[in-house]
């Protein structure tokens, strides 16, 4: 018998991509389905998020999903940390970017 899909608590932020609690929405952003922090950015960085995010999306490492092995044992997959755009340096943001630009360009 296969396995239930496991199902995600909480809502999906688009800006940030990931999966929040209710209490980190705010009453619009529930249904705009953005949380209050990325709410509380600027409209500039938060279409910039938003569009990187849609470029270039963060994997999230779901245990549920990995596919079992010939052996009956999940293959280890490598875990994936989340890391938001504020805690990265500035010298790390222009390296994340510089691909993204050239391909515009």
């Amino acid at each position: 018998m296969k396995k239930k899909k496991k199902k995600h608590q909480g809502h999906y932020c688009r800006i940030c991509g990931e999966y929040k609690a209710n209490e980190k929405f705010s009453g619009k952003g529930h249904a705009r389905h953005i949380c209050k922090a990325c709410s509380s950015l600027s409209p500039a960085c938060r279409n910039e998020l938003e569009k990187l995010n849609k470029i270039i999306p963060i994997p999230v490492y779901d245990v549920e999903d990995s596919y079992e092995a010939e052996d009956g044992y999940m293959e280890e997959e490598p875990f994936y940390g989340t890391i938001t755009l504020a805690e990265l340096s500035d010298t790390d943001k222009e390296d994340m970017y510089a691909p993204i630009y050239e391909a515009i360009d």
